[in-house]
């Protein structure tokens, strides 16, 4: 096995799981402390970022500035099915988490038992196939080993499972690993006959027998322990509904097993991934204040009535008392609010950036004066604003100021026929098919400028002509635009001839 050798990334990732990188004061630096990990961050690494816990995240960008306090009501279901499943089947139990696909489940079930006081009950195995295929018996030992899995020890441990996106045949990462641990099992004299209910795989995508409640757990457990080996079927539980699988990865795949300097067995993590950062740290809020809710802990009450299951909810600790209904409405209330005016802010700043990018767009240039980049400037400003604020309904004004700035610029010689045409195709072809309400907004805009008049009664040959063009989206969108104005502001200047 390769020794641990602490290179630039290495001392990196070794500082941060030490807690030797003090950790910023200010709100906005200690998110950005966690979007620059390269390895993704833990739940207890964002309990303690974020603490004192946060109505909204400082994110930069504008798509997930919006987003709801916590995830939706059918995650938040079958989540605590899921929770609830693993309890009934192996109680107390350490879920361990294998690789990127199930690291978000993982991490939302995490949460949930830190926020009732028991925070090692959940275990991430940091490991990828490239990890673990080809790897010798003794390092896939000492792997588990490092994340609390020792045969010599769990005759009298918690059971230990093993969750993992799989199908579980012969060569799959999670029955390698398994196969390792009852081989070492049986080496030191332990009796197979039980382990099947100590130290087992479960499945997130109903590749096994689904644990609900009618599954006859005490069947399952007799009729798949031969005592010749790893168990030939596995129990699953439909974590595809809840938390996912195959969910946006914070890096690229674990590398080979190394041991670091604490004598444990690691795989490092792959290639940073950092445009996947802030979607997946809202991710986390979400889950975090989830579990947190009173209606989440209702629901994990209801399902262990369900399952004929007494929830363990005693913890080891107090660090988290679960917020009453009215403490929780009070929060989220708060949370919309602060969204609001976050939004309102950050609009009016983009208002306030496009109206000076534009400003000198509103005199006519000298006919001979060189085209600048002013034309390249604005569309990109439009893609990477406007584009990006599509789902707010804020983004119908954007889009129609970017609309009526273009058009102008155009006409006072400020961008070039091509830049012209490029966002013209832009603007028109791609948002009046995703944006809400745009039809009327895009009436008012005519009806209160002669210069947009103007330009669509001179130009909507080429107008419909690049809207063919674009595809049968963009046509469609261009034939309806002009069937709106002929109704409105268009009829009223070829009445007045």
């Amino acid at each position: 096995m390769k020794k641990f050798v602490l290179n630039h990334f290495s001392k990196f990732f070794l500082l941060i799981s030490i807690g030797v990188l003090a950790e910023p004061d200010n709100l906005s630096d200690r998110v950005q402390y966690l979007l620059t990990m390269h390895a993704r961050p833990t739940i207890a690494q964002v309990e303690r970022a974020l603490d004192p816990w946060p109505m909204i995240l400082p994110l930069s960008e504008p798509q997930l500035q919006n987003s709801s306090l916590t995830v939706a009501e059918v995650q938040m279901v079958a989540l605590a099915r899921n929770i609830v499943s693993l309890e009934k089947a192996y109680p107390g139990g350490r879920y361990a988490f294998l690789g990127r696909d199930s690291v978000q489940i993982g991490q939302a079930i995490d949460a949930f038992y830190r926020s009732i006081g028991q925070p090692d009950r959940v275990v991430l195995l940091n490991a990828s196939g490239n990890s673990i295929y080809g790897t010798n018996h003794v390092t896939l030992l000492n792997f588990l080993r490092s994340n609390g899995l020792d045969p010599r020890t769990i005759d009298n441990d918690h059971p230990f499972v093993i969750i993992d996106n799989t199908n579980y045949n012969t060569n799959s990462q999670s029955r390698e690993l398994l196969a390792s641990f009852y081989e070492e099992y049986v080496a030191q004299g332990g009796n197979l006959k039980n382990l099947i209910q100590k130290v087992a795989v479960v499945g997130t995508q109903s590749q096994g027998t689904l644990i609900n409640p009618k599954t006859d757990l005490g069947n399952f457990f007799q009729s798949n322990s031969n005592g010749n080996g790893v168990p030939p079927r596995i129990l699953s539980i439909d974590a595809v509904t809840s938390a996912g699988t195959y969910t946006a990865e914070w890096h690229g795949y674990f590398g080979k097993f190394i041991q670091d300097s604490q004598g444990k067995t690691v795989a490092p993590p792959g290639y940073d991934n950092s445009p996947t950062h802030s979607q997946i740290l809202l991710s986390l809020f979400q889950w975090i204040n989830t579990v947190r809710s009173p209606a989440f802990l209702k629901k994990i009450n209801e399902t262990a009535d369900e399952f004929g299951l007494r929830f363990p909810w005693k913890g080891d600790s107090n660090k988290y008392v679960p917020l009453t209904k009215e403490e929780f409405e009070a929060l989220d209330k708060k949370a919309r609010e602060a969204r609001i005016k976050a939004k309102e802010e950050r609009f009016k700043a983009m208002k306030a950036e496009f109206k000076n990018m534009v400003a000198n767009f509103s005199e006519l240039g000298p006919d001979k004066e060189p085209f600048s980049d002013n034309g390249n400037s604005l569309y990109q400003w439009i893609s990477s604003n406007a584009l990006r604020n599509q789902s707010e309904i804020s983004s119908k004004w954007l889009i129609l100021f970017s609309l009526e700035g273009t058009i102008r610029a155009f006409e006072n010689k400020k961008i070039s026929p091509r830049d012209f045409r490029r966002i013209i195709k832009r603007v028109l072809a791609f948002y009046p098919k995703q944006t809400i309400g745009f039809d009327g907004g895009f009436k008012k805009l005519f009806e209160s400028s002669s210069t947009l008049q103007k330009v669509w009664q001179d130009k909507k040959d080429y107008f419909l002509e690049t809207g063919h063009k674009s595809g049968p989206e963009g046509s469609k969108n261009y034939l309806r635009l002009d069937e709106i104005l002929r109704g409105t502001c268009v009829t009223k200047l070829e009445e007045a001839g």
